[in-house]
């Protein structure tokens, strides 16, 4: 029996590898007719008989992006990552770099360039797991995809991250749209009350509708937590002296100093009073919008 078995596992060691080559075959067949696709398909059936790193090249150094992908995302689906973690860490890199590659190829506001950003998308809800979290960072970051990095931030739980990023950018409505979507699961009333507070300086109007839509309560995980960002979003603009850049109230709150050429601050505690004045006015009115629905 012991004979039978090691004869019948030897017999398909020698079909798997007689597979593989016939396999190749085909695949080398396949190129000579042009057929990159059929190429590639062939190729990712042979599996380890053909070199992953000399195949793909092979494909990029002969323009055949789609062939690329096609090999590359069929090898991946048939890897098994607890079995090759290194070979399934290697595949989603390299498909990670040909989907950035088609964003930033695409003319922007096209229809391709749409196409290639969800796709993109699409591949890192699928497999972001199995990617380098800080090389796949810093490779959307080289390329300037700004967008696309706060994403896959989002994606693999970097919430916090992902509305720093969209705040660096001026996007509010983007920083609204990740609390929307994942601020009540990852982010404390602190976390997200700082966020606000900086959303508040850059569009005072556009975050208070956000405080004051309906949506709101949802978004920060119900009423109390939305009672509770409120609180600490109305603190935060009480104790920082200088937050929202007086620009309106300057011309007021030191317009003596001016008159004579002369501009005190906060070693000024009269001006200093003044300023807290008009940050409690701000926090109140922000605090009055927000809940005058209820």
């Amino acid at each position: 029996k012991v004979r039978r078995a090691v004869s019948a596992r030897a017999m398909e060691g020698e079909a798997v590898a007689v597979d593989g080559a016939t396999h190749l075959r085909r695949a080398e067949d396949a190129l000579k007719a042009g057929d990159a696709l059929q190429a590639a398909a062939s190729f990712a059936a042979a599996g380890d008989a053909a070199p992953f790193e000399s195949t793909a090249l092979g494909f990029l150094d002969r323009g055949e992006d789609d062939a690329l992908a096609l090999y590359l995302r069929s090898r991946l689906d048939a890897a098994d990552p607890a079995r090759e973690p290194e070979t399934v860490s290697k595949l989603a890199a390299w498909l990670a770099d040909l989907h950035v590659s088609r964003a930033c190829g695409a003319e922007r506001g096209t229809p391709a360039a749409e196409a290639a950003t969800k796709d993109l998308r699409l591949f890192f809800a699928a497999h972001a797991s199995r990617l380098d979290k800080e090389a796949t960072k810093k490779l959307l970051a080289e390329f300037g995809l700004e967008d696309d990095l706060a994403h896959f931030a989002e994606i693999v739980g970097d919430v916090r991250e992902a509305m720093e990023l969209r705040l660096e950018r001026g996007d509010v409505q983007g920083v609204f749209q990740t609390l929307r979507t994942f601020a009540n699961k990852s982010s404390s009333p602190e976390c997200v009350a700082d966020v606000l507070a900086r959303a508040f300086r850059a569009d005072a109007e556009a975050t208070s509708a956000f405080l004051s839509s309906r949506g709101a309560s949802t978004a920060l995980g119900g009423d109390e937590c939305l009672s509770e960002t409120l609180g600490e979003l109305c603190e935060t603009m009480l104790v920082e002296t200088n937050v929202f850049a007086f620009d309106a109230e300057d011309s007021y709150v030191n317009g003596a100093e001016q008159e004579h050429g002369t501009r005190r601050r906060e070693d000024d505690e009269d001006d200093v009073e003044k300023k807290k004045f008009f940050l409690r006015r701000r926090a109140a009115d922000l605090l009055r919008s927000a809940t005058r629905d209820g």
